[in-house]
């Protein structure tokens, strides 16, 4: 048995395990007839996210600075010119939109413009205002595992992200929209079905390297979008080993 395999299994035994429902309901989205905006949906997560949203048949929108190379990637999709880090962007896009998927992701060795507290917490609350003005009434948030445990500065490569993303949550909680905090650990580019997912509560540290799929991230991130019961939750999601890909699919009324 593995390290991630028998985690997988002592949190299974402690209670720990969350899930989504086998059954997708008829979301927010859906149900008032407005778009689902994509905010970062010419990235490597966000481009699945809005493949899975279109496929249910929504009105689907996506937000990308290099709008030219979205369109040709994803040409029946809408797509709007924007950049979180210029707020002035956000409210074209915004308008008719019932949710919001905040997919952004970037790192500095990408590109030295991606600054952590601009992605994760200025853009995150500039796009909650945006959203705010237009009327949208949920918001998805990806996020990472951990910020409920942020370490010492000098001991940590990854604090200043981590405190850029906690803050972004945190804003996100306190602005009285509907909510979805997603948050991963390490993301792998395994195909979607490889492997099960379990959704986990309370940002625990456990042994263990562990791993989710991009695309069963995008899954849980569409999901979230369309089902209204995942309202004012937040949890992470982590790939098991299990008969079972789909058994994530269990009620999200009990998280």
């Amino acid at each position: 048995m593995t390290d991630t395999s028998k985690t997988a299994h002592l949190i299974a035994r402690r209670g720990l395990v969350l899930g989504l429902s086998a059954t997708t309901f008829a979301g927010s989205a859906a149900a008032a007839g407005g778009a689902v905006l994509v905010v970062g949906g010419s990235g490597r997560t966000g481009n699945l996210v809005m493949r899975d949203l279109m496929a249910r048949g929504l009105a689907v929108r996506g937000l990308a600075r290099r709008i030219d190379q979205a369109r040709a990637d994803l040409p029946d999709a809408s797509w709007f010119a924007g950049d979180v880090r210029q707020p002035a962007t956000l409210a074209p896009a915004m308008a008719g939109v019932d949710t919001v998927v905040y997919a952004v992701g970037g790192t500095r060795e990408h590109d030295p413009s991606n600054d952590a507290e601009a992605l994760f917490n200025r853009g995150v609350v500039d796009t909650i205002g945006a959203a705010k003005t237009a009327g949208t009434r949920h918001m998805v948030l990806l996020s990472s595992a951990g910020v409920m445990r942020i370490g010492k500065a000098d001991a940590d490569p990854l604090h200043a992200v981590m405190v850029a993303k906690k803050a972004g949550e945190d804003a996100l909680k306190s602005s009285g929209l509907g909510y979805t905090i997603v948050r991963t650990y390490g993301v792998w580019d395994k195909t979607d079905g490889e492997l099960g997912v379990l959704l986990l509560q309370g940002d625990r540290g456990y042994a263990g390297r562990l791993m989710t799929a991009r695309r069963d991230i995008a899954k849980v991130l569409a999901e979230c979008a369309v089902n209204p019961a995942a309202s004012r939750v937040s949890f992470e999601i982590v790939n098991v080993a299990s008969p079972d890909a789909d058994l994530w699919r269990m009620d999200l009324a009990k998280l």
